[in-house]
């Protein structure tokens, strides 16, 4: 129907339905516009930490001061604070210490998530523990190695270390 209308309609009349279609459209988008309450979008969010690892390489030295060999057995390195919670272990393997000299043995200490509560600690404990056996003629003797040290904390410098049986 609209088409035979328009049809019948001049050219004079077509142009004016046209701009009177035009400006109904205008206000009725304004009108539905003014009706929607356009805000800009709020953006929240967190993040949460969900572990931090440092690895550090460990370079312990043992000295044997006996005159006969010590094998001491894979190594187990504890990093504490004073208030004795851990924040690192590591393994070292363990080797054959030459009578009257010393060894360096090499691992890796790994920090875990609690390093962040030990980063004001000015010292921390390194907790050495592993067996040496050692044997002269027919004589053995297994010992105990068991050895907290302060250091200072890795975090803050360099730290050497020297265990003595």
């Amino acid at each position: 129907m609209l088409y035979s209308l328009n049809k019948d309609l001049s050219a004079g009349q077509r142009k004016s339905t046209t701009k009177i279609v035009v400006i109904f459209s205008l206000v009725i988008s304004i009108f539905f516009l003014g009706c929607v309450n356009v805000q800009e979008p709020k953006v929240t969010g967190y993040a949460t930490m969900k572990s931090i690892r440092i690895v550090y390489d460990l370079d312990i030295t043992i000295t044997n001061p006996n005159s006969f060999d010590f094998t001491v057995s894979d190594i187990a390195i504890r990093l504490e604070r004073v208030n004795g919670e851990t924040i690192g272990r590591g393994t070292i393997s363990g080797g054959t210490v030459p009578a009257n000299s010393s060894k360096r043995f090499y691992g890796t200490l790994e920090l875990g998530d609690n390093l962040l509560k030990a980063q004001n600690d000015e010292k921390v404990y390194l907790i050495v523990d592993a067996t040496a056996r050692g044997s002269m003629f027919i004589f053995s003797q297994e010992q105990k190695i068991h050895r907290k040290i302060e250091i200072v904390n890795p975090l803050k410098g360099k730290t050497q270390v020297e265990i003595k049986i």
